[in-house]
């Protein structure tokens, strides 16, 4: 029988190094809120956030020597402003706000791939560079009659490197690609609206609430990957339930993607490797109906 090809007859230790670092940070917050009228306020703040830096257990400091220094913490500077309030004799609820943030020493798990025997790709947390995110949402809730009420909520998000740094194996140096990166799971809109009619019905109240949600494009990776990146989509959900007066009893049947959209909620792209061609996609559920029946002591 031959032996088998490295990896499985050959292990190596690729790390192998110890080491040690301290972080820490200011972090304030201050916010400053005006009360413009008796249901209604406006209000500005400003926060520094830490997330601290380390070492990565996974990282391969024979490909990355610089696996061994650690990576530094990362630093956000935050602002927002907005209102809240309620008008129409307490009918319409609205919230608004906007924000800014900046990122500096931002970590980025990132991916390579190797140079040097066996082949194959390197993942490592590294500090990429900085970014900033501005974007802003809004929140309603209405009253439309004694029966019905409707929520609406709407979120926008631009997000952008500023530089993004990778480590080249090849010229042992870091090159600036912040323009050919993108943030991972921040999709530019994102919305939901709902209605929900309830009646009194047989003894109890019954409550139905058709919903639709949506999402613009998302890259799963900061590199954009076409075969994985998901499109845009909307999910569509329905509820009935009906209650006892006493709140005893409970029945619904509840509908879940009831179009049966398909998308993809992770993956990974490894085109070529030394085994074969590996592209993944995690998918979220498909069309779920299921019913439910309580009874509350």
């Amino acid at each position: 029988m031959s032996a088998l090809p490295f990896p499985f007859n050959q292990p190596q230790i690729l790390t192998d190094y110890t080491n040690s670092r301290t972080f820490k940070e200011f972090t304030p917050r201050i916010s400053v809120t005006y009360e413009a009228a008796d249901n209604a306020n406006v209000y500005a703040a400003y926060s520094r956030g830490f997330k601290s830096g380390g070492f990565d257990m996974r990282g391969d400091a024979t490909a990355t020597p610089d696996t061994k220094n650690g990576y530094d913490a990362e630093i956000v500077d935050s602002y927002e402003a907005g209102f809240k309030g309620s008008m129409l004799g307490g009918s319409l609820c609205v919230n608004a706000a906007v924000f800014y943030a900046d990122y500096k020493g931002q970590q980025v798990t990132t991916q390579v791939p190797k140079i040097t025997p066996p082949p194959g790709v390197v993942s490592f947390v590294d500090n990429v560079g900085s970014s900033r995110i501005w974007g802003a949402e809004f929140e309603a809730t209405a009253i439309l009659s004694p029966d019905l009420s409707a929520n609406l909520n709407f979120g926008y998000i631009n997000a952008k490197f500023k530089s993004f740094l990778v480590y080249d194996l090849a010229s042992a140096q870091y090159v600036d690609v912040a323009d050919l990166r993108k943030f991972q799971n921040a999709p530019e809109v994102m919305a939901n609206a709902s209605l929900n009619w309830q009646h009194d019905l047989a003894g109890g109240r019954v409550a139905i609430v058709p919903s639709v949600s949506l999402r613009s494009d998302v890259h799963l990776f900061e590199t954009p990957i076409p075969d994985i990146d998901q499109d845009g989509f909307a999910l569509v959900d329905l509820s009935a339930t009906w209650t006892s007066q006493n709140d005893h009893w409970r029945f619904g049947v509840h509908g879940r993607n009831l179009f049966n959209v398909k998308y993809r909620t992770g993956g990974y792209n490894f085109p070529s490797n030394q085994f074969a061609q590996s592209v993944i996609g995690f998918y979220g559920p498909p069309r779920t109906v299921r019913a439910t029946v309580e009874y509350r002591f």
